[in-house]
């Protein structure tokens, strides 16, 4: 291995062993505004997603819900304590951020109340076209919402064997599978990985964080 593999060899090690997410270098040296995604997020994560907000700086911020993924309201709605907690400490990162807007779409696992309630100025919807920095978006938890409008961004979540695509007109981005940075000027798309133990967090393999 020569010296620049070994040097990418031990940030990957670096960065597995701190939780922190590996940010590529023409993302920090950015001159353009950008909007960060994610989905699905376990409390685990949670730190590091906040490490992450201000290594970047993202100006917006969509999350396409599941905020608190370990938790299924559905399934188990006593758990509705707890969820509000860990939804208090996820909603409180991301509107501490300088992001201009924060979009939030309801997952299968979220209370729309308890979200609407815990929120000073995040926009929390079920499913939403929205124009931002003149590139529009369509942002729900599933790749299968139907929209009326032509988007070419679809931003959503929820299910692993979705893919992201690209489909000749429109980026099919899910966010659970990894996290996005849209440059909002050149439409660049940048796929950075969750940490190690993100995905074994969701299926409860391992402890939950608090």
């Amino acid at each position: 291995m020569n010296r620049v593999g070994d040097m990418a060899y031990l940030k990957r090690i670096y960065h597995n062993l701190t939780g922190r997410v590996q940010i590529p270098k023409p993302i920090l040296e950015r001159d353009e505004k950008v909007l960060l995604h994610i989905s699905d997020t376990p409390s685990t994560f949670y730190r590091s997603l906040g490490i992450l907000i201000k290594d970047i700086s993202p100006e917006y911020i969509v999350h396409t819900g599941d905020i608190a993924y370990e938790i299924n309201l559905y399934i188990y709605p006593r758990r509705v304590f707890l969820y509000e907690k860990k939804a208090s400490r996820l909603i409180d990162i991301l509107e501490s951020s300088g992001a201009v807007e924060i979009h939030i779409a309801l997952g299968n696992h979220d209370s729309p109340e308890i979200l609407r309630r815990l929120s000073s100025r995040s926009n929390i919807f079920y499913a939403e076209s929205a124009v931002i920095e003149n590139r529009r978006f369509n942002i729900s938890h599933y790749d299968s919402t139907d929209f009326d409008d032509y988007a070419q961004y679809h931003l959503f979540g929820h299910d692993m064997s979705e893919r992201s695509r690209f489909d000749g007109s429109t980026w099919h981005l899910n966010g659970i599978c990894a996290i996005h940075v849209i440059f909002l000027g050149s439409g660049k798309v940048f796929e950075l990985q969750y940490p190690n133990g993100v995905d074994d967090s969701r299926q409860g393999k391992v402890r939950m964080g608090t």
